[in-house]
């Protein structure tokens, strides 16, 4: 997506405007999705920290983070997160203004935000090839996890 961002600042409202503004004048590539995933997070980031960057961006749903095991080091959590807006069009938006975004600057080679469209998600196991839905969750589960798509006030 270019050089980094290294300019945004949720805080600047008018150059925040700007570069919003000059975003949406890009097109849109043909393999846009709703979601952006992110990379380069720092070990101790937060929901929160997080939705606060993106909240003020048009068509905001939601962030989820998943901690995994680091491969290079050992004994700490990396998160790659996964921001949810309601059309491809304002997640392209965001990932043209954040991607590259210095999320840690205690160290001169602090965590840099990368910013690319998620794809398609995986079949959940239970799922058959061909049937929509095919046989996953059951009722019960269902039923559990409606209404978790709200905003993140954490």
């Amino acid at each position: 997506m270019g050089a980094p961002n290294q300019g945004f600042s949720p805080l600047t409202q008018n150059s925040f405007q700007q570069q919003i503004n000059q975003a949406n004048q890009l097109s849109i590539p043909h393999d846009a999705t709703s979601t952006i995933f992110v990379d380069g997070l720092p070990f101790d980031v937060t929901r929160r920290e997080i939705s606060h960057i993106f909240r003020p961006f048009e068509g905001y749903i939601t962030c989820r983070l998943i901690a995994k095991d680091s491969i290079r080091h050992l004994g700490e959590k990396m998160y790659l997160g996964f921001i949810e807006f309601d059309s491809e069009m304002h997640a392209f938006t965001a990932m043209n203004i954040v991607n590259g975004y210095k999320l840690d600057d205690t160290t001169e080679d602090g965590f840099v935000m990368k910013l690319t469209f998620a794809r398609s998600a995986p079949k959940q196991r239970g799922e058959r090839r061909g049937r929509p839905g095919g046989g996953g969750d059951s009722r019960r589960e269902r039923g559990r996890n409606r209404g978790s798509r709200g905003r993140d006030d954490e």
